[in-house]
C-alpha cells in the first residue's frame, strides 16, 4: 500500500520522459527539414 504511491509516480516520471523525448526528436526532425528547405533556397537564389 506504500509502494503504491511511488509506482504510479515512476510510471508517470517514465511516461512523462518518454512523451517529451519523442516530442523535442519531433521538433529536431522538423527543424533539420527546415534548415535543409532554407538552405536550398538560399542555393537556388545564389545561382
Amino acid at each position: 500500500m506504500v509502494l503504491l504511491p511511488f509506482f504510479v509516480i515512476s510510471i508517470g516520471f517514465y511516461l512523462g520522459n518518454f512523451l517529451y523525448v519523442k516530442t523535442t526528436r519531433c521538433i529536431t526532425e522538423a527543424e533539420k527539414i527546415h534548415v535543409a528547405i532554407v538552405l536550398k533556397s538560399t542555393r537556388v537564389a545564389r545561382l
